[in-house]
């Protein structure tokens, strides 16, 4: 009888066992569809839309009104929608979940800033995870130097920019260079930024620098190592034309 009840005990052991692993399986294979769905929903509305991108973006903003970009990086599988956030630091939650909360190695990818071809001259940045299943995982490949990027392509509901590669590296190479900075002194202080960053390129080409460019940076986190890409702006297309707000509005992007 002792016998008969151990084997009945053992007996429900395993299946208990069995379940508990058969869920988590499927809850790994929910999660990995919950990412897949949420930004393949988002991409074929974008996609499907190409020729009104200003509609397409419309709709998007419409399922999460936090979403103040589309960023396409060309010949990669990067091509998202990008999340503001009051604070980067109190951010860092969005490595590794959905905006909706859902985990996901993907993550989002998030700004701090308004991105957008109407902003005032100065620099841009754009966080992600560049872990593996990141969807920045892809800049560790042009973090040497020495490699090029296709183009950066960034569109709101009214632009659409394209940004042309500066430079890659990583934070260990800049060592105590603060590249992610956003404000400066003054045009002398930013052209000293750009020099910099100009100086991880594999380029040897001298540049001039005006002081009024626009920069992207693209950052892509990982543990303490974080991988980056430059990119001055370059073009704007205008996909609306909304009523200007006052008659001395002017929204000319020189060159």
């Amino acid at each position: 009888r002792i016998v008969r009840i151990v084997c009945l005990v053992l007996s429900l052991l395993i299946i208990v066992g069995m379940t508990a692993v058969l869920c988590v399986f499927d809850g790994d294979k929910r999660k990995v569809n919950t990412e897949t769905d949420y930004y393949t929903e988002l991409q074929i509305t974008y996609s499907a839309m190409s020729d009104d991108l200003s509609a397409a973006f419309d709709r998007i903003k419409a399922q999460n009104s936090d979403f103040v970009t589309w960023l396409t990086v060309e010949e990669t599988n990067i091509h998202h929608p990008v999340l503001t956030v009051p604070n980067v630091t109190d951010s860092e939650r969005y490595l590794q979940y959905l905006p909706d909360g859902t985990y996901s190695k993907a993550g989002t990818l998030f700004s701090s800033d308004s991105i957008s071809p109407n902003l005032t001259p100065g620099s841009t940045v754009i966080y992600g995870s560049a872990a593996e299943g990141g969807i920045f995982e892809q800049l560790r490949t042009v973090s040497d130097g020495s490699q090029t990027v296709a183009n950066v392509i960034t569109a709101d509901s009214r632009y659409q920019a394209t940004w042309t590669f500066l430079s890659a590296f990583t934070k260990s190479e800049a060592q105590d260079f603060d590249f992610t900075r956003t404000v400066f002194s003054g045009n002398d202080d930013y052209i000293s930024h750009l020099e910099k960053l100009n100086s991880f390129s594999g380029d040897t080409a001298e540049r001039q620098f005006k002081g009024y460019e626009k920069l992207i940076l693209l950052v892509g986190i990982d543990g303490q190592e974080q991988y980056c890409v430059a990119a001055l702006l370059t073009s704007v297309r205008v996909l609306s034309v909304a009523p200007p707000v006052n008659n001395n509005t002017s929204e000319k992007y020189e060159s």
